[in-house]
C-alpha cells in the first residue's frame, strides 16, 4: 500500500503530464484518487500512471487507472503468452478431418463444414498438406 506521500508523487507526475487538466479543486480531486487507490503499492501506481500517460488523451479517471492496473498485472501473470497479433491460423492435420467425418457419419450428422478456402501463404509454413 501506498502512503499519501508515494500518492502525491505519482498522481503529481500524472497532473504533469497533463499540462491543460484543471480540476476545480485539486486536493479534493486527489483525496478521492487516493480515497480510491489506496489499496496498490507505489510501483503498481507508477506503472499504471505511466500506462495512462501513454494511451489517455485526457487525466485519467479512476477506473482507467484501476483498469490499467488489471491490464498490467494480466500481463505479468502470463508474460509468455503471445501476442494475438504475432499468431497465425494453423488448420488441423487431415487425420483430424478424417476422424471428425468419422463420427459425423457415425453420428447420423451432415458432413461437417469445410474449411475456408485455402490461403496460399499460410498453407506454404505449414508442416503438412491437405
Amino acid at each position: 500500500m501506498a502512503n499519501d506521500s508515494e500518492m502525491d508523487e505519482v498522481l503529481i507526475d500524472l497532473a504533469e503530464a497533463y499540462p491543460d487538466w484543471r480540476p476545480p479543486s485539486v486536493q479534493a480531486t486527489f483525496n478521492q484518487y487516493k480515497n480510491s487507490l489506496r489499496a496498490y503499492s507505489k510501483e503498481t501506481l507508477q506503472h499504471a500512471a505511466r500506462r495512462c500517460i501513454d494511451s489517455c488523451l485526457f487525466f485519467p479517471k479512476i477506473a482507467e487507472i484501476r483498469k490499467a492496473i488489471y491490464e498490467l498485472r494480466a500481463t505479468e501473470s502470463n508474460p509468455n503468452l503471445p501476442d494475438y497479433k504475432d499468431m497465425i491460423f494453423v488448420p488441423p492435420p487431415p487425420e483430424f478431418h478424417a476422424a471428425m467425418d468419422t463420427l459425423f457419419k457415425k453420428w447420423g450428422l451432415p458432413r461437417r463444414p469445410r474449411p475456408l478456402p485455402h490461403l496460399p501463404d499460410v498453407e506454404a509454413r505449414l508442416p503438412y498438406k491437405d
